[in-house]
Order: structure tokens, then C-alpha cells, then sequence
């Protein structure tokens, strides 16, 4: 499965609020539809309306471009036309064919309720998983494998992005357990494929916050398609409390206008083969050494 990382967690409250106030409507324009579903009638959908499964993934983001759009700032409120835009772009559906097709279904309630039986079932399971990405306490019963050389990575591990704001980045943050060692090393390691004519940059981070709330961070452009690695190790005696990162995406000029996010040009990068390597060290620690300090793991931390 491909995923795209859009919101946060405290979106999903306004989510279930969209979809009960969707339902209530429903339900006041469609009491003939009530009848027909209490009588256990069967309907055939029409051809011209939106089958149930696409008007579903249709309708699932619609109500996550809502959720997203609520939370924006009142100068940035003629963003949600633009989101709205996007959101039939990619379903390639016209706002008219959605309208006539929301119509078809709030005449024919069975099949809407149906539809969003599914879709609180889909939001139930993640908001489960944004609440196990957004609070570190809720996974603290998620220990890491044990070993020397181990791969931590615990996310998807596949994400389709781009360079508009819904969807241009990519973030993790795993705590650490007790199969953490002082002075572990991590090497974030990807593979970034462009799905047409490389247009995009992206910048690549990844940092460690000890638990004396001390930090230290690395980071690294990517100009080009293909495998890329990121290490970072330390000599600092602190114990290692999170490891947290992200892949941003942005379009070569960095400039983003309204034109640019409602004509847009982006071309979506393909972020496969991820891996988080954890390495106990075995070396002696150098007492002459900086406390903290950033030393790559290997010198080319870029692989073209």
C-alpha cells in the first residue's frame, strides 16, 4: 500500500464531526430513502453514478481534505478550493459528477450508510496508527529487535510525495527501548524513484534527542533519483530517548504560489526499500573526544 502523510492526529476529531453532520443531513433529506432501506429494497447503481467502492476512497478524502482545511489559518482559507480541486484531479472525477452521485446516494440511504459503516471502520484504524506516530508513549511496548546490527524501522514502507503542502512530507519518530545502547549509530537508508521527469528536490533529516534533552541533528539534499543514506553516531554518554526524521519535498525553485498549487506541475517521487539500521558500537569511547558530536558512519552518505 501507498501512503501519503498529509495531518495529525487532532484532525480526526473534526473528521467525525464532518462525517455525523453529513449523516444528519442525510437522514433530513432522505426519508424515502429511510423507507426503501427499512423495507429492505434493493437498488441498482445507476452507471453514471460513482460505484461505491471509488465514491468510498473518494469520500474518505474528501472528509480528511475537510478535517485538514478547518485548521487553516483565515489568510490561507482560499486553500481549500484548492484542495478541493486536488482531491477530483486525483480521483478524476468532476465536482459535478460527485454532486450528482451525492445526490443518487442520500436518495438511496442503504448504500451511504454502508459506504460510511466502511469508512469510520478505515478512520478507527488510523487514528490508531497516527496516535502510535505523533505520541512515542503509546509504542513504548514496541521493543526493537535485539542484536548488534538490526533494521528499526517501523513504518510504511512505501510513500508516494510530492511538492504540494498536503502531501510533501515524510516523518517518523521511534523511542528508544532497551535494546538501545550509549552511543548506538543509525543509518536511514532509501530509495527515491521519480515517476516521470525528475522536477523535484527533497531534503532528508534525521536527528537524536538524548534524555537530558540535549540534540543533535544531521542533514542532506537529494538532487537525484536512486539510493541515498543518512548516518549519524555519537560519543555522548547521554542515553538516546527518541530518534526522530523527515523527508521533505519541494519543488526545484522552492517558490509555491496560488497558481502553482491550483495548476500544478509536481512530479510525485516514489520513497521505497526503507531501512533504519541501529549499530551497537564496540569501540572504546575516546574520553579526548567532544561530548557530542555528528560523525558520518560512511564518508559517502550519498549514493547515486
Amino acid at each position: 500500500m501507498i501512503h501519503t502523510q498529509i495531518m495529525g492526529i487532532r484532525s480526526y476529531r473534526n473528521i467525525k464531526l464532518g462525517i455525523q453532520a453529513f449523516k444528519q443531513k442525510a437522514r433530513k433529506w432522505c426519508m424515502v430513502g429511510i423507507a426503501c432501506w427499512m423495507s429492505a429494497c434493493s437498488v441498482d447503481i445507476p452507471s453514471d453514478v460513482i460505484q461505491p467502492e471509488e465514491m468510498e476512497n473518494l469520500l474518505y478524502d474528501y472528509h480528511l481534505m475537510q478535517a485538514f482545511s478547518s485548521e487553516l489559518s483565515s489568510t490561507d482559507k482560499y486553500k481549500r478550493k484548492l484542495y478541493e480541486e486536488y482531491i477530483f484531479r486525483k480521483h478524476r472525477v468532476t465536482e459535478e459528477e460527485f454532486d450528482s452521485s451525492l445526490v443518487w446516494y442520500m436518495r438511496n440511504t442503504k448504500e451511504l450508510n454502508e459506504i460510511y459503516d466502511r469508512l469510520n471502520e478505515r478512520l478507527t484504524k488510523e487514528k490508531a496508527h497516527w496516535t502510535a506516530l505523533t505520541n512515542p508513549n503509546e509504542r513504548e511496548h514496541e521493543v526493537t529487535p535485539g542484536g548488534d546490527t538490526v533494521n528499526i524501522w517501523r513504518e510504511y514502507g512505501l510513500y508516494r510525495l510530492d511538492d504540494t503542502e498536503w502531501s510533501n512530507k515524510l516523518t517518523f519518530q521511534i523511542p528508544s527501548d532497551s535494546n538501545f545502547h550509549v552511543r548506538d549509530s543509525f543509518v536511514w537508508n532509501l530509495t527515491l524513484s521519480p515517476i516521470g521527469k525528475l522536477q523535484n528536490h527533497a531534503t532528508m533529516g534525521m536527528s537524536l534527542l538524548f534524555k537530558n534533552d540535549s540534540t543533535i541533528g544531521f542533514s542532506q539534499e537529494l538532487t537525484q533519483s536512486g539510493k541515498h543514506s543518512l548516518s549519524i553516531t555519537t560519543d555522548s554518554t547521554y542515553q538516546i530517548k527518541d530518534i526522530i526524521g523527515f523527508l521533505y519535498v519541494h519543488h526545484r525553485d522552492s517558490v509555491h504560489t496560488c497558481d502553482s498549487l491550483n495548476k500544478p506541475s509536481h512530479t510525485p517521487l516514489l520513497i521505497s526499500e526503507i531501512s533504519l539500521m541501529r549499530y551497537h558500537r564496540k569501540d572504546s569511547l575516546n574520553l579526548s573526544a567532544k561530548k557530542d558530536s555528528i560523525s558520518p558512519i560512511d564518508t559517502d552518505t550519498i549514493i547515486k
